[in-house]
């Protein structure tokens, strides 16, 4: 089973994010090629996991020179509910798979209403990346080691949602 990790925005488009973008449609049309490529006559079956906002610090380490402090899009899931959609597709592999009621959701709409899916989370994304408190430029850590990692980002402020989101994900 190959699991490839693209994103919601490998399929809906943020203006504000293009490289982003971009880094994740390239990853579903690997996954798609590949799938029709060999498709039914091979042994490998090829997984794209999907994940709307996660709530990591990765916007923390993210090179910024917007002025203004970035942030997971809310309602931002528990890293630990995708890392549970990888584990799922290699018992029960999928074509794609996502993971959280926001991503069921937003591909929900997208099969129902794609044009007005994809102009909606362009504007709301947008402009929910942004926090309104002001930030200096920083490189992220592009040439610097970011030091050790947590899991953890810190948008889920609810204590019983961070608790639960979690315990979901590790079950």
């Amino acid at each position: 089973v190959l699991i490839n990790l693209s994103s919601l925005l490998g399929l809906l488009p943020n203006p504000n994010v293009p490289l982003y973008c971009m880094t994740k449609f390239a990853v579903r049309g690997l996954s798609m090629a590949i799938h029709e490529g060999y498709g039914r006559r091979s042994p490998i079956r090829v997984c794209t996991v999907v994940p709307g906002p996660v709530d990591t610090p990765m916007f923390e380490h993210a090179g910024n020179h917007l002025g203004r402090q970035l942030r997971a899009i809310p309602p931002a899931i528990s890293a630990h509910r995708v890392a549970a959609a990888i584990v799922r597709c290699t018992a029960r592999p999928r074509r794609q798979v996502t993971a959280g009621l926001t991503g069921w959701s937003l591909l929900l709409a997208h099969r129902v209403s794609p044009r007005t899916t994809e102009w909606a989370v362009a504007q709301f994304s947008a402009r929910l990346l942004y926090r309104p408190a002001p930030s200096p430029p920083t490189d992220g850590s592009l040439f610097v080691s970011c030091g050790a990692q947590r899991i953890d980002g810190g948008y889920r402020r609810s204590p019983l949602r961070r608790r639960l989101g979690d315990e979901v994900g590790r079950r």
